[in-house]
């Protein structure tokens, strides 16, 4: 995979250790929790599908002590069309038993079909310029390197936001299908490790 870039960071992900990598099958439950919505397999993928206003939520077993990137395949089911989405830094409320603090990002979400990260509970960043086309799997990539989370579907880079309100840097990773239908047919998670970019502008006038 080429070079994954990002403001004044450069990820090489060949280079990043890999953590998880999971190809569902009939055994699914042997790395996956399903929080709450209903969660199968089926041909080769986990089938997420919650049709209340809220989040169908799955998470792996596995929890991961530092800061992490996702990379999935993930699709709407048709006739869904909304909330295609992601965790990273997953973490359970008993008390709501539902989603607590976590990162997700999305697509066709937040009720306008936008594209954004969240950090549940607390801030997002939203844009509208990005549309998902209802039916069709991406590939979605989804890190956090303390606290600079983004998001790339098919290698473009679609957001990024700076949560500087103290980071999560532990959590599982995992899904949420909001009031919609999802299918995921690969996941692996890789140590986020990255390289600096000297990034400065070049003067465009004389001084």
């Amino acid at each position: 995979m080429k070079e994954l870039l990002i403001t004044q960071k450069k990820i090489n992900w060949d280079e990043c250790p890999i953590l998880f990598k999971s190809k569902p099958n009939e055994n699914w439950l042997d790395e996956w929790m399903p929080m709450n919505g209903t969660w199968y397999y089926e041909d080769g993928a986990i089938i997420g599908f919650m049709p209340e206003n809220k989040g169908g939520i799955i998470f792996s077993k596995q929890c991961f002590d530092r800061d992490v990137i996702m990379k999935c395949k993930i699709s709407a089911v048709l006739p869904a069309t909304r909330d295609v989405n992601a965790v990273i830094h997953g973490h359970w409320n008993n008390e709501r038993n539902y989603i607590g603090d976590s990162y997700l990002c999305g697509l066709n979400g937040w009720w306008d079909d936008k594209a954004g990260i969240e950090r549940i509970g607390h801030d997002s960043a939203l844009i509208p310029l990005f549309k998902y086309k209802p039916g069709s799997e991406v590939e979605m990539i989804f890190g956090s390197i303390k606290g600079h989370t983004f998001m790339f579907i098919d290698d473009q880079l679609v957001i990024e936001w700076i949560d500087r309100n103290s980071p999560l840097t532990e959590g599982h990773v995992g899904f949420s299908a909001y009031c919609t239908k999802l299918r995921i047919t690969e996941v692996e998670v890789r140590e986020a490790q990255y390289t600096p970019r000297n990034q400065r502008y070049v003067p465009e006038f004389e001084v």
